[in-house]
């Protein structure tokens, strides 16, 4: 009488089954902040925010309704259709309030005041560059694709188990 072992039989495609599930969990979880939140992720491209924003790094932004922001918060908003993040050093009125910012890295003020309108929301978390270069992979389908058959080809190059000898399995079965 043959003995199955369906986990042995089966051992690649269940170990396949949870690598995928744990790759597109993985993918979901750098999505998350922007499906359940009003949360927004953006890579940093130019080094005016450096050090504590250097180009590459991964900032979430809260696009909530709260417009009123505070001399010191990093704020995110649109400047001649480019998304701009820089720091308020200074708010002021004239027909309506406006707020003064200033990357970290540069020596002057930004030239044009920032109305409530033009901005984004405020920069609530910024991603540990550890993590930077795994959410950038997450964010590309190329890369989920180049993953998928990387993940196809080890498993099927794992080295099979070679059938049992006959002798040795009548003996047994006797």
């Amino acid at each position: 009488m043959k003995k199955h072992r369906p986990l042995q039989r089966n051992h690649k495609l269940f170990l396949l089954l949870i690598t995928l599930w744990a790759f597109f969990w993985l993918m979901g979880l750098a999505r998350m902040p922007a499906v359940f939140t009003n949360t927004r992720m953006l890579t940093v491209v130019s080094g005016s925010m450096e050090p504590q924003l250097a180009t590459g790094t991964i900032i979430a932004v809260n696009q909530g309704e709260n417009r009123l922001f505070a001399p010191n918060d990093v704020i995110t908003f649109h400047q001649d259709d480019i998304l701009v993040t820089h720091r308020i050093i200074d708010v002021g009125y004239d027909e309506g309030f406006y707020y003064i910012t200033k990357g970290d890295a540069n020596q002057k003020p930004d030239p044009a005041p920032v109305r409530p309108a033009q901005v984004m929301g405020r920069v609530v978390f910024v991603v540990p560059s550890f993590f930077v270069p795994l959410l950038n992979l997450v964010r590309s389908p190329y890369a989920v694709i180049a993953i998928l058959i990387f993940l196809r080809l080890r498993f099927a190059a794992l080295p099979k188990k070679p059938a049992p000898h006959p002798l040795r399995t009548a003996r047994k079965e006797s």
